[in-house]
């Protein structure tokens, strides 16, 4: 039946039905080009707002340290590194930092009026819009959901880690070109355990409540992916005893951002900004 239509239908018919598809994919044709062309114009404009490298550090909070004398710039520094970069070399530039501001670094915390502890906690490319979760959780406590981008791959080059790959986009084209050029931020947050003997000479009696939780896996799944977390696991500890430093306890991150933006760039940076400014809580 359908075969005897088609042989009834006139030229002109068949030039409307030609027509009719013609029309149709030069329709889907505009529409990929203009989706194309726009994202190609947001990633010009991506080059232009983010050619320059900026690099930021930022402290969950301000700790201020009892100024001493000359001959008591005596500081014991302990370097710890639980992130996925093993090769980061944070303990050397902080160490020329505190010796440039005129202390001495010394092998014996028995002797020594300060003491400044620091582990590496994060580092590698995030999202822009995740530098505010770095520091939101506070000193010993678990990054927030969304702190580390999901769908994103390590790359190694040899033993160091060179970057994080984002996953292609879903509209095709335009997911590819923010691969080929896009704004890149990458970050190192680091966990502070700065301690100083008292100016009177005095034992400070310290009291520490610390609580660690166990995430349950069974959370519901939220809009964006991401799971809401229920925590079935909680164990809590309270210390309290005399001690011959007050301590306090920061968190301080450093990220740094520009158009393609390497890890073997960004790192060494980073690294330097944040010796720098924990170098600088000292007078």
């Amino acid at each position: 039946m359908s075969a005897s239509f088609s042989g009834m239908q006139s030229p002109t018919d068949r030039l409307f039905f030609i027509r009719c598809k013609t029309e149709h994919a030069i329709a889907w044709l505009c529409m990929f080009l203009m989706s194309v062309t726009l994202s190609a114009c947001a990633s010009v404009e991506a080059v232009t707002a983010h050619s320059h490298l900026t690099v930021n550090t930022k402290m969950s909070e301000t700790v201020f340290l009892d100024p001493v004398a000359p001959d008591q710039r005596t500081i014991y520094l302990g370097i710890r590194n639980t992130s996925g970069f093993p090769s980061i070399d944070f303990k050397t530039p902080l160490m020329h930092a505190l010796e440039a501001r005129g202390y001495t670094l010394v092998a014996d915390p028995d002797i020594a009026r300060f003491e400044l502890q620091v582990n590496v906690l994060q580092a590698g490319r995030i999202g822009q819009k995740q530098v505010a979760s770095l520091l939101a959780p506070g000193w010993d406590q678990p990054l927030m959901r969304g702190s580390v981008p999901g769908g994103m791959t390590p790359v190694y080059a040899g033993n160091i880690p060179v970057g994080l790959v984002p996953g292609l986009g879903l509209n095709g084209a335009p997911g590819l070109l923010d691969q080929i050029v896009g704004d890149v931020t990458y970050a190192v947050t680091t966990d502070i355990r700065l301690s100083e003997r008292p100016v009177s000479g005095l034992a400070v009696h310290q009291f520490t409540r610390t609580s660690h939780e166990s995430p349950d896996n069974t959370g519901a799944s939220l809009p964006d992916g991401t799971t809401d977390v229920v925590n079935s696991n909680a164990r809590y500890q309270e210390i309290d005893e005399p001690s011959a430093f007050k301590t306090y306890h920061v968190r301080e991150t450093a990220y740094a951002d520009q158009v393609n933006l390497t890890a073997r760039k960004a790192i060494p940076i980073l690294e330097n900004h944040l010796a720098s400014s924990l170098a600088n809580l000292f007078e």
